[in-house]
């Protein structure tokens, strides 16, 4: 290639990158799954807590996803709440109708059902709470594993 086609194909592969690099300083970065924080456990009548710490970035959306080993018969729920509630509902769970009872805490996201997503939720930076609520009828134990898909803008060069 002669010298001035050398530079000029420099120019435009550094103008390119250049471009690329101040995208990522504002909207033009990719949206996707910056992070997953996972869970696991078991419970059976009763509820588990688990604790989650939202970082602060900007435009920041959470979700809730919730999976339970094939063929389990006993269920659970996943909420996503304020980090201050110890205690997300009074009485049986579900309801006799089959709905939930009224949460005593402000709820983010939920009921997450096993085998399925929440939508997204904007939320503040800050710590949130995770509850897997049991069924009043589960006569066994019901495994859960919960993540909390954190979304946002996230740039990486890839070579």
């Amino acid at each position: 290639m002669p010298p001035m086609k050398r530079i000029v194909a420099a120019a435009a592969v550094a103008a390119g990158l250049g471009a690329a690099l101040a995208a990522c300083g504002g909207s033009g970065c990719p949206f996707g799954n910056i992070r997953r924080v996972s869970f696991a456990g078991s419970v059976t009548d009763g509820f588990r807590t688990h604790d989650v710490a939202v970082p602060s970035e900007p435009s920041l959306e959470v979700d809730l996803a919730s999976s339970a080993p094939n063929g389990q018969v006993s269920r659970a729920d996943a909420w996503l709440t304020t980090a201050d509630c110890a205690k997300l509902f009074d009485g049986p769970y579900p309801t006799a109708s089959g709905a939930p009872p009224a949460p005593l805490c402000r709820v983010f996201l939920g009921p997450v059902a096993a085998g399925a997503v929440s939508g997204r939720q904007k939320l503040d930076a800050g710590q949130y709470r995770v509850f897997v609520q049991g069924y009043t009828s589960n006569q066994t134990p019901a495994s859960y594993s919960v993540d909390v898909g954190i979304w946002g803008n996230s740039c990486f060069l890839t070579p």
